[in-house]
């Protein structure tokens, strides 16, 4: 995966295709855990906190339960009027707890190359080259979320 835009709208999944894409038994259901990452496929940044708190609001397991389309609509309309770059923001504000607008460039890659839609060491190597790392190797959240909303 390479780091760049966001792709265009009608690029996107449809929430119906994104739906579809992990009910593979055509059940009419996807678990809780395939939900979040047809949320991200829609192009929705969001973190596993806020999905959680998205299924618990709607009565639902993050753990072993089960979303069907109606439900699927219900956690995805909340975050269809945020911009890409506000929830990259909100995203680094969730992961900067001291509120120092900074993250350690080793904590960046491991969440970054560990965690969720992951990206190869690679890629984040070309990420990192463009961003402004200081002496205490600690990177800026102003230029992740620039650098990422592009």
């Amino acid at each position: 995966m390479h780091i760049s835009e966001p792709l265009p709208c009608n690029f996107r999944l449809s929430l119906c295709k994104a739906f579809e894409l992990f009910d593979t038994d055509s059940r009419g259901q996807i678990s809780a855990a395939d939900a979040g990452t047809a949320i991200r496929a829609l192009g929705h940044v969001i973190t596993d906190n806020e999905l959680r708190s998205l299924l618990n609001r709607a009565g639902i397991d993050p753990v072993r339960g089960h979303v069907d389309l109606t439900r699927f609509r219900q956690l995805v309309q909340p975050l269809q009027g945020r911009s890409y770059g506000k929830q990259v923001e909100d995203a680094f504000k969730t992961i900067d707890k001291e509120g120092s607008g900074f993250i350690m460039v080793t904590e960046l890659r491991h969440l970054l190359t560990n965690m969720g839609d992951r990206i190869a060491d690679e890629d984040f190597n070309l990420l990192l080259q463009e961003l402004e790392v200081d002496s205490n190797g600690r990177v800026c959240g102003k230029d992740i979320v620039r650098l990422l909303s592009r």
